[in-house]
């Protein structure tokens, strides 16, 4: 699924989470000394994650065969985002 942004289609640039592994050198006790930098990614960015807009701020929104998954409730007072795979929000969306 791809994300986009909901101000402006042109803005292609998003900031989310990813993990990576470092290599640190510790002293005999485990505490760190030095970072030896990143050796790994273990996991890439998950489009379950809030991904932000780099140019204006905005939360993303994921678009699916060019179609926006947004859904309204019957009042139509608010709106979610499914997560794309079971149709239901994410954990974060619920949450908000």
């Amino acid at each position: 699924m791809k994300k986009v942004c909901p101000n402006n289609p042109e803005h292609n640039k998003f900031v989310t989470t990813a993990y990576e592994v470092h290599d640190w050198v510790v002293d005999g006790n485990g505490e760190f000394i030095e970072d030896r930098g990143c050796t790994d990614i273990s996991h890439r960015p998950d489009h379950d994650n809030e991904w932000t807009c780099a140019v204006c701020g905005a939360t993303a929104i994921g678009e699916k065969s060019g179609t926006m998954m947004q859904t309204q409730s019957a009042s139509g007072a608010s709106s979610r985002f499914t997560n794309g795979r079971s149709g239901r929000p994410t954990r974060k969306q619920v949450q908000q």
